[in-house]
């Protein structure tokens, strides 16, 4: 995404771009630790899981967000949505959304945009339906449009992070888990003083450790990053 925004830059310097549609397939009951940098498109049985289309969201808005050559963009899609039957292996319904079907449901990507967009402060931990994890040391990332957060975990307070794609985003990196429960809390103080909190629960166990979700390599039929 980011070699391409850079090339058109080059080569259409004269010319502006709306982006259309972008999104990816992100089903909340499949969740991987980690992902790679390609899609899953085709998989037999499927396997959209939301932390890929977080990554893609990440991806996409940061780069958007710092080439002028864009005009525009449109997110597909706000609500995952109904559709016929098709070849791709799953239910007739279409899982790019940001929020669930029933509406029930707020996806992380969901935060990663009014974290970016909204004046209403946002504070939130990502991957708080990836619980059982099988990594030790693992990173971890908040969305905050309310200045630097401080990440807590199991009491010890982690220091460090990195920013991710955009000012709002935040990377604590090399993070250990303690076998089992650990907890999880980020806060940040805002200019009025008020103190914003959020907290999730994560076990470790490296029973759980799992495969790196997706492709490994670009295919004509992945989505990649």
């Amino acid at each position: 995404m980011a070699s391409w925004a850079k090339r058109i830059s080059r080569e259409f310097k004269d010319y502006k771009i709306i982006f259309s549609e972008y999104g990816a397939e992100a089903i909340p009951e499949d969740q991987a630790e980690i992902v790679g940098n390609f899609g899953n498109q085709w998989s037999n049985p499927y396997f959209f899981p939301e932390e890929y289309a977080t990554k893609f969201h990440e991806v996409h808005w940061g780069v958007i967000a710092k080439n002028p050559i864009f005009l525009g963009s449109y997110v597909w899609n706000t609500f995952d949505f109904a559709t016929p039957i098709t070849a791709l292996n799953v239910n007739p319904r279409n899982y790019k959304g940001l929020v669930s079907f029933d509406r029930k449901l707020k996806k992380d990507g969901f935060y990663w945009y009014k974290a970016n967009w909204s004046k209403e402060p946002v504070l939130y931990i990502t991957q708080r339906r990836m619980i059982n994890r099988g990594n030790e040391i693992t990173p971890v990332t908040v969305y905050s449009n309310r200045g630097k957060p401080t990440l807590i975990v199991n009491g010890r307070t982690i220091t460090g992070s990195k920013k991710g794609q955009t000012d709002v985003h935040y990377i604590f990196e090399n993070v250990r888990l303690k076998q089992e429960a650990n907890i999880l809390e980020a806060k940040v103080t805002q200019k009025d003083g008020e103190v914003l909190t959020d907290r999730i629960n994560w076990n470790y166990d490296p029973a759980y450790k799992q495969e790196i979700a997706g492709p490994t390599q670009s295919k004509t039929e992945h989505v990649g990053l």
